[in-house]
């Protein structure tokens, strides 16, 4: 029998040459995550973020600090925009960390998060109730929301699985105010960054920042790895540990030595659409 870690990385690659499974093979991926492990150690799936000044970190909240990494990976996507009194979308709730962070903490009007697998979003339902935080299934190639409903759109980590990038980026500009922001921190291969890039800039939305944050996403890595790697043991069963190791970028996984290596790149972006759009 092939060991999965020589699996995993044709997984990758099989994932890469056929876009239009992406959506089908996650969302039941996801799915299967909410519903085996419902466990309240974890509310976040990001590779978090480490600032390289540690004075520029946000302060936050003692019960916060566990999720310290994952929380700053927000921050600094949030960084450039006000938050206060708006309404934010999270496209990508995954298991809800992120948006009951910015709810709770933010003072913004109010926080919805949309996510393909209904399995997350009825976790994220029972574990985060908050009078200004909204859960919901929905594809982010077809948001369910009407045009010009949200001042922000948010997406953490998510776009990488998504089938059509040009399609996802034509919602998230529908949806917008004009005026408002798009928000986004994820990883592509290196010979996808250019199409990345060229996504961003053929979607009619005013490309404002795009930083390469990898080593701070590495540091991160490294800073969580022990922590991580206990939960996985205690909570995954032995013939998955490899896959789960991999899948949350443990050191020497084919994840984290991509990143290390320099095949996959880290990129925060923010966008913004005019102010005198009218769609």
């Amino acid at each position: 029998m092939k060991s999965i870690r020589t699996v995993i990385p044709r997984f990758f690659n099989f994932e890469r040459r056929f876009p239009r499974l992406r959506k089908t093979v996650w969302k039941g991926l996801y799915g299967f995550l909410a519903w085996r492990f419902p466990t309240q150690e974890w509310f976040f799936m990001n590779y978090g973020y480490a600032y390289a000044n540690p004075e520029e970190q946000p302060e936050l909240l003692p019960e916060d600090e566990k999720n310290s990494y994952f929380i700053h990976l927000y921050a600094q996507t949030l960084q450039p925009v006000e938050l206060a009194h708006q309404d934010i979308l999270e496209v990508g709730s995954g298991r809800g960390g992120g948006s009951e962070w910015i709810a709770r903490t933010q003072n913004v009007k109010s926080m919805t998060s949309v996510d393909l697998s209904s399995n997350a979003i009825s976790l994220c339902q029972k574990n985060h109730k908050l009078p200004n935080l909204t859960f919901k299934q929905g594809d982010a190639e077809k948001l369910p929301f009407p045009d010009h409903a949200f001042d922000i759109v948010l997406n953490i980590e998510s776009s990488h699985h998504y089938p059509s990038m040009p399609t996802f980026l034509q919602e998230v500009k529908r949806v917008l105010k004009p005026g408002g922001y798009f928000c986004l921190a994820d990883y592509r291969d290196l010979p996808e960054v250019e199409d990345f890039k060229q996504h961003l800039d053929a979607s009619g939305l005013e490309r404002l920042q795009l930083i390469d944050i990898t080593d701070n996403v590495i540091k991160a890595l490294d800073l969580t790895n022990d922590v991580k790697q206990n939960m996985i043991e205690r909570q995954v069963p032995r013939f998955l540990l490899d896959a789960f190791k991999t899948f949350a970028a443990v050191k020497d996984t084919e994840v984290y030595n991509r990143f290390v290596d320099g095949r996959l790149i880290y990129l925060s972006t923010l966008l913004r659409k005019n102010k005198e759009e009218v769609e």
